[in-house]
């Protein structure tokens, strides 16, 4: 008995399978691409068409396959909604045995999504209509016939790969792309919560969100925690064209964590750490993609400038670093970037259009260590105090080659209370007034020269800088004069005119002394690391000469006539001839 009911139950089992294989076996999709087409269409309220063929899979769940299926926005919006190319839908078997179609799953690759927002809306929202139109066809009819049931539309679970997303801003020129994507939610019911998470690479980072929409995907209020795996944030730069001359280990690593709030309108990041390289900062930002507006709040309490100067910046960490901006209309304006930094403050704003790769400033830096500064920017200076400077400059491109061929502007800058090295100018004029006298001078390119102060504005264009109004005063001289530092190829080369003061110290020298009330060529040309200083002899000469007439025709008793060498005395006789 016992062997005849478990042959029967074979029996059963082996007739059902084989009622499933032949059920399989026979049946064809093509014959219901139609009716397929018109039950997405009626619940989602648009078009969509299955271009590709149509087949069953039995792993790891009975599942409808179809390929190259397209989803049309509605009336009014330029882009297709999407394009998949590869759509698998899950479904229960008893009710497809009873030719009724459930879902359970959707999985999709290939995913080519537009989202568009118009005047009435975004095209990512679906709202089947109840009721066909008047003079609708028979299958628009169907249509509104089953747009009421769409209320009742659940899917267990949702699961896309490889999506790219493009986000078309109303009236926005160029749409902006992430991708690619996955995306993995459920269960999908309308008007209940749906949890789910998105991965996303954005700008050579990897973003991922988890959270959950309150009211489900049409009720638009999300909320979340977003995570930025540690990325190599200049590989991606590079790819894109942008070349930085920065050391080999800045922008390698960028990561990152926070809050997300996105209200169907506006994408708020809240509480948000990132650790850019070895800084850590931390801020807060919006952005509105349907206008591509945003904001964004950063501070830094320090900044390693290491992995981007090298080892000059040791030492060298900027403080309390504060930015507002705004991304708007392609660009990104820096409203506020200021900070302590070399022992000083510095405040600018300015604009950056990374499409034409063109960017401005203007700002000011103050109460700056010179000599920390240049060090930090050059590997070495030779200029100490303490300075100020206003700028305002244009420029394109991202590296130092590019940007100094198209950099223009103005820099008007002010250095109190230091030296400049490398050179005794005091020791040079003395040497200058022995050889007048017929001795034979050394060099002077060495020592330093004090200074209470010293100025000048620039004009910027090439990466050349040009001035016209250098001043500069010591305890014993002014100077004055003009020329240029050539940034492209670190070289100066400028021309200076010293006037000794009139003082019972300077009288009292017997080398100085000499000089007094003579304007004093001085030309300094070279490598900005290393320049070269010349008085210029022979027109010091003449000068000198002229002077010579002067107090040989009305004597000062407290002044010294100047020594009249072989090439002073030639001078004298032809001055007196005319």
């Amino acid at each position: 008995m016992k062997r005849r009911i478990l042959f029967a139950l074979a029996l059963a089992v082996l007739a059902g399978a084989g009622a499933f294989v032949l059920f399989v076996a026979t049946f064809d999709l093509e014959r219901y691409r139609g009716e397929l087409e018109g039950w997405a269409q009626a619940r989602l309220g648009r078009a969509v068409r299955f271009a590709g063929p149509m087949h069953l899979e039995f792993w790891p769940r009975l599942a409808l396959e179809v390929q190259d299926v397209h989803v049309a926005s509605p009336p009014g919006f330029a882009s297709e909604f999407a394009a998949i190319r590869r759509l698998a839908i899950g479904v229960e078997l008893l009710p497809l045995l009873q030719r009724r179609l459930e879902i359970a799953s959707i999985d999709a690759d290939g995913v080519v999504l537009h989202l568009e927002r118009g005047p009435g809306g975004g095209n990512w929202v679906f709202l089947p209509s109840s009721r066909p139109a008047k003079g609708a066809t028979a299958t628009e009819a169907t249509i509104g016939a089953v747009g009421a049931s769409a209320a009742a539309f659940a899917v267990e679970s949702i699961r896309l790969r490889a999506v790219e997303l493009f986000w078309h801003g109303e009236g926005a020129a160029q749409a902006l792309h992430l991708g690619p994507c996955q995306l993995e939610a459920g269960p999908l019911v309308p008007a209940r919560p749906l949890d789910g998470w998105l991965e996303c690479v954005f700008f050579g980072i990897s973003a991922r969100v988890t959270g959950t929409f309150a009211e489900g995907i049409q009720g638009g209020n999300f909320a979340g925690d977003l995570t930025l795996t540690a990325a190599d944030l200049r590989a991606w730069l590079a790819s894109q064209g942008y070349e930085f001359a920065l050391p080999s280990q800045a922008l390698r690593r960028v990561e990152g964590q926070g809050r997300v709030l996105w209200d169907g309108q506006t994408l708020v990041l809240d509480d948000m750490v990132l650790k850019l390289d070895r800084s850590t900062v931390r801020g807060k930002g919006s952005f509105s993609p349907a206008a591509l507006r945003g904001e964004v709040v950063l501070a830094a309490d320090t900044l390693d400038l290491e992995p981007w100067l090298g080892e000059r910046a040791q030492g060298v960490a900027p403080r309390d670093v504060r930015l507002q901006g705004r991304w708007q209309d392609a660009a990104f304006a820096i409203d506020s970037l200021q900070g302590g930094a070399f022992g000083g403050r510095f405040a600018l704003t300015g604009r950056i259009e990374p499409a034409k790769r063109a960017w401005q400033t203007e700002g000011m830096l103050e109460g700056m260590d010179v000599a920390a500064l240049l060090t930090t920017l050059q590997g070495t200076s030779r200029l100490t105090g303490r300075g100020e400077a206003r700028f305002s400059v244009t420029g394109r491109g991202w590296a130092p080659p590019q940007w100094l061929e198209t950099a223009a502007g103005r820099v008007q800058a002010r250095i109190v209370d230091g030296a400049v090295l490398g050179v005794d100018v005091d020791r040079l004029l003395r040497e200058a007034s022995s050889v007048l006298g017929g001795k034979k001078g050394n060099s002077a390119d060495r020592g330093r020269t004090p200074f209470a102060e010293i100025s000048a504005s620039a004009r910027l264009e090439r990466g050349v800088l040009r001035s016209q109004d250098f001043y500069g005063r010591t305890e014993r001289f002014t100077v004055r004069g003009a020329g240029s530092v050539d940034l492209r190829r670190s070289w100066l080369a400028w021309r200076f005119t010293l006037l000794l003061a009139d003082l019972p110290v300077v009288r009292q020298d017997a080398l100085l002394g000499i000089l007094l009330g003579v304007p004093i060529p001085l030309e300094v040309q070279g490598p900005i690391t290393s320049p070269k200083y010349r008085v210029v002899m022979e027109e010091l000469a003449k000068e000198v000469a002229k002077e010579a007439i002067k107090r040989r025709l009305a004597p000062a008793p407290d002044l010294p006539v100047p020594p009249v060498g072989p090439a002073i005395e030639e001078l004298l006789r032809g001055l007196q001839r005319r």
